[in-house]
């Protein structure tokens, strides 16, 4: 194998060397060289001991790199011996400088042993030798054939955004570096292909071209082709291709996070009555600017509480508003979105939606919502089994467990989830944000930050701390900053 780990190297014997005490400079030209006789020039020659040396390349190839040294003026050869066979390689000029070097080749045809050295050359006559090197010598691989023309070809594809006013055709061409070319689109019609586009003309350096070439204005079908064309003659022409358009339908989706256009689904179904629960909705698919509606299903019919104005300016969205209620009620609602001359009306999903009044209350329900109401005015409230309760984001709605033991353990808890309620209007529903807020201040040592802040601010607003379920025993310094200001709707 041809590496530098397997080469083996013998070191020959040096010969004399004779020294060098004149020469002539090298001639330009027969003019030149005889002016140089008659002045007299010293000889372009080192007077230096010339030494010479060859590296075996890696790999295939059948080349060495020669270093010669203090050999200007000196021929650089290379004796080669093959199976037995004995030849030379010899540099078609001398050396012109202090340190020379060139690439020889010993031109292996078959694989076997190679023994290489080369040797330097005053006049024919040997001067320098290098070491002998012993090298395993593989043919060259034979050049690749010349590659074979890419033939002239193009193709005809679509390319679409749904959502758009009109359906997008492109096509590709490849003219293989053709100065001059263009590409027609055609369109087929009654008894015929007609040119419906023509390209720019493709620069030689331009053998792939990408164009956007014919729109839809309208929904409806036809069939297209197109032609590479050059000097008026037609190079390649591609497959006919039948395109129908017809646009995705518009639909309306509730935000943030909410199902496919259903009204008021982060409510989670229930609203505190005398309150409004907004959420945004956006127009998908559209085209111009809409008009809709909240409705609400009210004796047998829908009937329109609300104006929903869609428009390019606003991004296509609007946010309806539930209607403020007294007392606890149950109703349907939808979001429609009104038909135009080019685009079908849409209707949403149905909700149903609680809308509970906290004064009507009773019993522990009751009992948990007067200890927060200072607090946590129109707070809707659940109950559950056992002992662990919970507030919800973005609902912000509060379940309460009904397995607490006294009066004062419902005092804490409801104070605590209250608490909560409070720090997710602070940060707007952003969950993480005020996780990680909150676990800087409070730590994470007894209970996320998060838990020990509802355990400060309940117990700030009354609440015995010693009810803790996350036994948060220290509410001072910047633990307590923190809770009075998400008291007072501030962010610490």
């Amino acid at each position: 194998m041809n590496n530098r780990g397997l080469l083996r190297r013998s070191v020959a014997a040096m010969a004399a060397v004779l020294a060098v005490t004149a020469g002539l400079l090298t001639p330009a030209g027969p003019a030149l060289a005889t002016e140089a006789t008659q002045a007299g020039a010293i000889a372009n020659e080192s007077t230096a001991e010339p030494a010479i040396e060859l590296e075996p390349e890696h790999g295939r190839g059948n080349t060495v790199t020669i270093t010669m040294t203090n050999g200007i003026g000196l021929t650089a050869r290379l004796n080669i011996t093959i199976d037995g066979k004995d030849s030379v390689w010899t540099a078609p000029a001398p050396a012109t400088t202090a340190k020379y070097t060139i690439v020889a080749s010993y031109g292996a045809t078959v694989t076997g042993i190679v023994r290489l050295q080369a040797v330097a050359l005053k006049s024919g006559t040997e001067v320098a030798w290098g070491g002998n090197w012993t090298v395993w010598g593989q043919p060259a691989p034979p050049p690749a054939p010349p590659a074979a023309p890419v033939a002239q070809t193009i193709y005809v594809s679509d390319n679409w955004d749904s959502g758009s006013a009109a359906k997008t055709l492109i096509f590709s061409g490849w003219d293989t570096g053709r100065s001059g070319s263009t590409i027609a689109l055609q369109r087929k019609d009654a008894g015929g292909w007609k040119t419906v586009w023509t390209s720019p003309q493709l620069a030689s350096t331009q053998p792939e071209a990408r164009f956007t070439a014919y729109t839809f204005k309208s929904e409806g079908s036809a069939s297209f082709r197109a032609l590479l064309i050059n000097a008026g003659k037609t190079l390649a022409t591609s497959s006919p291709l039948t395109l129908s358009y017809r646009r995705q339908p518009t639909y309306v989706v509730a935000l943030p996070g909410g199902s496919l256009g259903k009204p008021f689904s982060t409510a989670n179904g229930r609203v505190a009555a005398r309150t409004q629960w907004s959420q945004a909705y956006a127009l998908n698919y559209d085209l111009t600017n809409r008009s809709g509606h909240l409705q609400e299903y009210r004796g047998g019919k829908w009937v329109n509480l609300q104006t929903l104005t869609f428009t390019k300016a606003n991004k296509y969205t609007a946010v309806a508003k539930t209607p403020l209620t007294v007392g606890t009620v149950t109703r349907k609602y939808r979001v429609t979105v009104d038909t135009t001359a080019r685009q079908k009306s849409w209707t949403s999903p149905t909700s149903t939606i609680e809308h509970v009044d906290p004064a009507r209350y009773t019993g522990y329900k009751k009992a948990s919502y007067d200890y927060m109401k200072r607090y946590c005015p129109n707070q809707v409230i659940t109950l559950i089994p056992g002992t662990w309760s919970y507030a919800w984001s973005p609902s912000r709605q509060i379940q309460i467990a009904t397995g607490l033991p006294d009066q004062t353990s419902l005092k804490f808890v409801s104070l605590h989830e209250c608490a909560h309620i409070l720090s997710y209007k602070v940060y707007a529903d952003n969950y993480s944000q005020l996780a990680n807020r909150m676990n800087a201040i409070y730590g994470t040592r007894t209970a996320p930050g998060v838990e020990q802040l509802a355990d400060c601010m309940a117990s700030a607003m009354g609440g015995d701390l010693r009810r803790s379920g996350y036994r948060t025993t220290n509410c001072t310094g910047a633990r307590a900053d923190a809770a009075r200001k998400i008291l007072a709707g501030k962010k610490p």
